[in-house]
Formats: C-alpha cells, structure tokens, sequence
C-alpha cells in the first residue's frame, strides 16, 4: 500500500468557497494502476491535492463557523496550507478520496461522509460528487448564502502510476496531455512509466460539463 495523507478535503474547500470562487482551480489525483485495480472489489482511498486561488479576509468568523462544519462531515484531521500570490492567497488542500464500485462506496460512505468519490464501473472509473456534497453546501449556506462548492475544478489531473507488471491501457476523452489537446487519448503504462491526464473543467472547454473519467484495460 502507498503512503497517504489523511485529511479532511472539506475545510479547505469551505475556506476557499468563502474568500474567492466556488471551484477548484486545480484538483491532482495519484492513481496507482494496481489500486484501480483493487478498486474493482474494494475501497481504495486515493490521494489528492486541490489548489484554489483566494481573495478577500474573513472579518466576521464565518469561516471558522465553515470549518466546524465540515469538520461534522469528514473528521478533524486537516492538511490546508495558504500563501501568498500576486493577486491574492492560494490554498493548497492535501487529502484522499474512496474509489470502489458503486455497491462498496455506498457501504463505505454510510459512516464516511466523503464529498466527491471515483466509481468504478466495469472498465470505466468516473468522479462523481456524492450525496454528501448536497448536504455539506446546504449547512455552508446556512451560514453564508456564498457558502457553496461547484464541480468540476477548472482543471482536473489523473496522474498515472505504472506499478504492475503487466501494461494496463488507458484510455480517455477530450483532455490534455503534456499540454497538447488529446480528443482520444490512447496509452499502454508499463511499470514505472506514469502519465499526467488534464481533464478541462472551465467554460472555455466545450467538455467542461462532463464528469472526468476514464477507461482502464487490464
């Protein structure tokens, strides 16, 4: 098993929704191809980073009232780290999210209320928002009317691990890889190799409303 970081996605989310945007400038996912894998029979929890750019400063508290909130949702461990850019704060959140089959995320988030999560499906390995998400907004609105979390991020990373022996074949649709536009992006990822995928999630991407996913041959 990988090393990860356990930490509570939601507080940096809460955090950044209030000071600037509703949506993730950037979410990373670590997809080890042997986790994918497992994920066919179990949970998996995958690691991610989201960054955010903020602007503006909480004076009257309510992110500390947001932060409790979440907290409900996903626990109390929490990894946010904020510094400085030319226009603002930036937020960077390390965390992890389940991946499983639709049946094993249902059992896992019974008592894990996760915001997003990867289902797998056959082949197919989609990020869905989770009827948590619905519950976790609804309390932040009760807050602050601003209070609210938008999927997907403007840019959505699947970073690829080759870790079998094996060469699993991944394929996806209408994303970026090393910067240059893929409309179907085919590739074999031997052990060792990895690749970045850029999932577009902004308007300027005529893809922005489809959920980031992709297809993984074993």
């Amino acid at each position: 098993m990988k090393p990860k970081v356990t930490v509570c996605m939601a507080v940096g989310f809460v955090l950044a929704a209030g000071l600037s945007g509703c949506t993730p400038d950037k979410m990373e996912f670590e997809l080890y191809t042997s986790d994918i894998r497992k994920a066919g029979t179990a949970v998996v929890e995958v690691p991610l980073r989201v960054t955010f750019s903020t602007v503006g400063e909480d004076t009257d508290g309510s992110m500390l009232k947001a932060s409790k909130v979440a907290k409900r949702y996903l626990g109390d461990k929490a990894d946010v780290v904020m510094s400085k850019s030319d226009f603002g704060d930036v937020m960077v959140i390390k965390c992890t999210i389940p991946m499983g089959t639709a049946d094993a995320l249902k059992s896992y988030l019974a008592s894990k209320h996760r915001p997003i999560a990867l289902t797998v499906k056959g082949d197919s390995v989609i990020l869905n928002p989770t009827e948590h998400l619905k519950a976790l907004n609804q309390d932040l609105r009760d807050i602050n009317m601003m209070f609210d979390i938008d999927m997907p991020a403007k840019s959505t990373v699947f970073r690829f691990i080759g870790d079998m022996e094996s060469a699993p074949e991944i394929t996806a649709i209408a994303v970026f890889v090393d910067k240059k536009p893929e409309l179907l992006f085919h590739r074999k990822l031997a052990r060792r190799a990895s690749v970045d995928v850029d999932f577009k999630g902004d308007q300027a991407s005529v893809y922005c409303e489809i959920a980031p996913q992709f297809i993984i041959k074993f």
